[in-house]
């Protein structure tokens, strides 16, 4: 979604804010505060109104503004300005069907207002945020027109993410045929470029910058303008066409969009850099059986010489069993299934499995970690076990000993079986260990004296002489070299919460759904995850070591999800390009792939040929210290490199 500023700003020097509380006694009676309600108590009001709404109290900022709104006009000369605050506010609260009352009353009494062009822009938010798009572009242009003229390059921002991220081509058009101020039709125009640009089709997006009036266009607008005539300058030599399965549905739209926007900025890239162009044909699916059917549809399609599948795991496994025998390679971006590469020889699995992943784990706990003794307690469906059999297998192919396996099922709320099960167990390790003699001993075999006590001969005499009892609860122990903690999406605070009230004092491991810094670095969390080890296949462009051009193709969304998928869209299609920019046939894309070299895109390292056919062999290591999340190596096969290139 597109993100949007929740500052007060845009009016006026006087709304200063002032950090004071105000007693609500003073604002009891709406009919008592207009008899003495003076221009300056008015204003004093009116500055408390803008203080709340900045600290984010939004309700009290809406109870001042609506009562001066209601106020005399000659006693509130603040009464337009309130009212566009209770817009905002409203906005803010979610309520929208009251945004759009408001902005009714605004524009019935108030249409010479200088604070029109805000109005337009509220009203357009509110718009953006119910999903209703075009009417959202079109308050936001209408917005632009009531400023006569003026630059607001937020508001321009908005405009064009809109018109180029949410609305189709065929609504851009309708748009553009019905609107009649120029300087509007021409911001409609360079929208249509822009898509026009993003889906490939640079020759129609060169066409419209032709016909399209560049003085027309706001300033803020022009450094738009010259780079997509620029890209459109470029040789594109022969084009080279792919196909894109999309996951579909209503959860995962929009990790959708940010996915064939970040391979969008790929084939861009591409064509700057190597002057030659990839088309894109992406057809969205909604379940397993529609990713069939476009799986179908792209290989009768001769020009295509690769499909990019779906993300989602069963859609993927769907499409992968349909199109095993065909020529076509197809490339999974992001499944985990165990067995997913070895479908077909057509099937490239981009992504580590779960089995692998968990072998990882454990070669890295025991030849790194030095771990002799491990645990694991980890989910018990489909997801836990593929992930702890591979753990296991290699743990024992390694020599370690596991002494505990716990399972849990659901959302993990009470652990405490699991977690007292593996106490018990540390408590017998701990047990058989060989007692330990402090200080140095001499015996000195020519002198045979020696003190004798009754004690030494009579029980009675020790009788009073117990050792003071201890809560066994208390004790810390660290007979467990290595704990493997695999989780969920989602349930760090569970597991780390009751992990660390148990006592253990062990070196942790765990899968890439604990990288979430923003749940790690919580107070209660943190300290008790200090050294622990993240595996994962995606580095977020925090810890990327390519984090400037990871920002560039990822900065405009802010949830890690969306962030994933734009440069999990990047890293793909820069990566397929590679084999496609010699190879014209789809056999000899295959050849390629089957013999590609490990390459390092800005969010994954992809090395398919390093180990088991088809599936990406490549994991990241990162450590988990001082709220800090450091790169300390990849594995790529069963190789461990630590000499990864440094943050810059």
């Amino acid at each position: 979604m597109l993100r949007l500023n929740r500052r007060f700003t845009g009016f006026p020097k006087f709304f200063i804010v002032f950090a004071l509380a105000f007693s609500v006694t003073e604002l009891a009676s709406p009919i008592q505060a207009a008899q003495r309600i003076t221009a300056s108590r008015s204003r004093q009001l009116f500055e408390k109104g803008v203080a709340h709404y900045n600290a984010g109290r939004y309700y009290s900022a809406l109870d001042i503004f609506r009562r001066l709104k209601n106020h005399p006009p000659d006693r509130s000369p603040q009464l337009t300005a309130s009212i566009l605050m209770c817009m905002k506010s409203y906005a803010q609260i979610g309520r929208f069907s009251e945004v759009k009352a408001t902005a009714r009353e605004f524009l019935a009494n108030y249409r010479d207002s200088a604070y029109l062009p805000h109005v337009y822009a509220v009203l357009g938010d509110a718009y953006l945020s119910e999903g209703y798009y075009g009417s959202a572009l079109e308050s936001y242009l209408q917005a632009g027109r009531a400023a006569d003229g003026s630059s607001n390059l937020e508001l321009d921002g908005k405009i064009m993410k809109v018109a180029s991220g949410y609305l189709s081509l065929e609504k851009l058009n309708a748009l553009l045929a019905i609107e009649l101020d120029e300087s509007s039709r021409t911001i409609l125009s360079l929208a249509i470029a822009n898509r026009l640009m993003a889906d490939g089709e640079e020759d129609e997006a060169a066409l419209v910058l032709f016909k399209l009036d560049r003085s027309l266009l706001p300033a803020s607008y022009h450094g738009l303008y010259d780079k997509l005539k620029s890209e459109t300058y470029v040789s594109r030599g022969k084009s080279k066409t792919i196909g894109v399965i999309l996951s579909g549905g209503p959860i995962v739209e929009k990790l959708a969009r940010s996915f064939v926007s970040g391979i969008h900025d790929a084939t861009r890239e591409i064509q700057r850099r190597d002057g030659y162009s990839i088309e894109t044909e992406v057809i969205p699916t909604e379940d397993g059986l529609s990713g069939i059917q476009a799986s179908e549809l792209l290989s009768r399609n001769e020009n295509i010489l690769a499909v990019i599948g779906p993300t989602e795991n069963s859609a993927a496994l769907a499409v992968a069993a349909a199109g095993k025998n065909d020529a076509t390679a197809l490339l999974f971006p992001t499944s985990n299934l165990n067995g997913l590469a070895s479908v077909g020889q057509s099937v490239y699995q981009m992504n580590s499995d779960l089995s692998s992943q968990g072998r990882y784990a454990a070669r890295y706990a025991v030849e790194q970690l030095a771990a002799k003794t491990i645990a694991v307690m980890t989910p018990s469906d489909q997801f836990g076990r593929g992930l702890t059999d591979g753990f296991l297998a290699e743990a024992d192919e390694l020599g370690a000993e596991v002494v505990s396996v716990e399972w849990y099922s659901g959302i993990p709320i009470d652990l405490s079986p699991q977690l007292s099960a593996m106490r018990e167990t540390a408590f017998r390790i701990e047990g058989r260990k060989p007692k330990k003699i402090e200080g140095e001993i001499i015996l000195d075999t020519a002198d045979n004296t020696f003190q004798l006590f009754t004690s030494d001969f009579f029980e009675e005499e020790r009788v009073g002489a117990e050792e003071e009892e201890v809560d066994s609860s208390e004790i810390i122990l660290s007979s467990i070299d290595a704990v493997y903690l695999p989780i969920h999406a989602g349930d760090i605070n569970y597991v780390a919460s009751q992990f660390s009230s148990y006592g253990l004092e062990t070196q942790l491991l765990g899968n890439a759904n604990w990288y979430e810094p923003d749940e790690l670095n919580q107070e209660m969390i943190g300290p008790n995850l200090e050294g622990m080890t993240i595996l994962t296949d995606y580095l977020h462009p925090q810890e990327a070591p390519m984090s400037d051009k990871a920002w560039q193709v990822a900065g405009n969304y802010e949830s890690r999800e969306e962030i994933q998928m734009a440069l999990t869209g990047y890293d793909i299609a820069m990566f397929l390009a590679q084999h496609l920019r010699s190879a014209d046939t789809r056999a000899a894309v295959r050849m390629s792939l089957d013999s590609a070299d490990p390459a390092r895109g800005v969010s994954r390292h992809f090395a398919i040929a390093s180990g088991e056919p088809g599936l990406n062999s490549s994991i990241h290591l990162l450590k988990y210290s001082k709220n800090r999340l450091t790169i300390v190596g990849e594995f790529v096969g069963d190789s461990l490199v630590t000499s990864l290139p440094e943050i810059p």
